[in-house]
């Protein structure tokens, strides 16, 4: 049975006003450790795990993957995200992997570097977060074995593929990526050629697919669509991606968030129909966010910082 809640938050306002004074007073409560890992083709995969500075005891590791862009997983907003500062009643450590050719702190997806452009793609940030997780798992000291994963938008594709590759992970919250309908999909039906929305549908599709054909053949990273900051080689690995058959038939807890007014990101549509396409599993859960647009600070402050926490609640419930 797949259970699919609507929130409106009116249930969360005592737990939102706690954790607000809660991140307030323990704001940078947490150590940060940078590492790298050399991948297979020689580059170093950097990354940066917290840690609650008042833990010296077994913790478990949450993963956190960031979306799309040439951006920095230490720039600020995304390095508050899910942090362990500010839930005191939850110990764990968060892992964040960063992107090759991106500086940690750099806050804007503009002049991106080459090596980003090469190498920024989802099947390859797959292998690179499995690579890192092979040797921290190894050799951390202080974990317990417990190991979750959140992912957003991008990140919630690989989260989820990261999720279906590797067994040790327990648990996994995704949102913002849809999964019931392809990428492509995605912008025939609802973004470029949505019917009744173009004069020539059959006309826009067949131009869609010449430009998604191109990228198909030639998979390159100096070639770029709809940005400057996705390649087709990053598009190629987004937009045949149907995230049903990795998930289906999953015995292990699986959580899907979801913005009711998402439509520029991934049309809510598309999560409506990966929660259908899932119906026989009992361990999928669908939470469709009102008022929600594609991401979660797309809510008021609080709100906002209401759903990460249940988010986080969820994940770490099974103990």
């Amino acid at each position: 049975m797949i259970r699919i809640f609507t929130h409106s938050f009116t249930s969360l306002a005592v737990l939102c006003t706690f954790m607000l004074s809660a991140t307030q007073a323990l704001a940078q409560a947490y150590l940060s450790e940078d590492g790298v890992v050399e991948a297979t083709d020689g580059r170093q995969l950097a990354y940066t795990i917290d840690r609650p500075s008042t833990e010296s005891g077994k913790l478990p590791l949450l993963i956190v993957i960031d979306g799309s862009g040439c951006v920095g997983h230490k720039r600020a907003g995304f390095s508050e995200l899910l942090a362990p500062s500010g839930n005191p009643d939850i110990a764990y450590a968060r892992l964040v992997v960063g992107k090759s050719g991106v500086p940690a702190t750099k806050a804007a997806s503009d002049d991106c570097s080459d090596t980003f452009m090469e190498h920024y793609a989802i099947d390859q940030r797959v292998l690179d977060h499995l690579r890192i997780l092979q040797v921290l798992t190894r050799e951390i000291s202080w974990w317990n074995g417990q190991l979750v994963v959140f992912g957003w938008s991008d990140g919630g594709d690989i989260a989820t593929q990261l999720f279906a590759y590797n067994p040790k992970i327990s648990r996994l919250a995704f949102g913002g990526v849809g999964g019931g309908f392809t990428m492509q999909e995605h912008f025939e039906d609802f973004w470029v050629c949505a019917e009744g929305q173009v004069e020539d549908r059959e006309g826009c599709v067949a131009s869609l697919r010449e430009q998604f054909d191109a990228i198909d053949r030639n998979p390159t990273w100096t070639e770029h669509w709809s940005g400057e900051d996705n390649s087709y080689r990053a598009w190629r690995s987004r937009l045949s991606t149907r995230l049903t058959p990795i998930l289906h038939n999953e015995t292990r807890p699986v959580l899907m968030v979801h913005g009711a007014e998402d439509l520029s990101g991934a049309p809510v549509q598309s999560a409506q129909k990966l929660a259908a396409n899932l119906e026989p599993t009992d361990t999928f859960i669908y939470w469709e966010i009102a008022g929600m647009g594609h991401d979660i600070w797309s809510l008021p402050p609080e709100k906002a910082l209401a759903l990460e926490t249940r988010i986080l609640r969820w994940l770490f419930e099974a103990g």
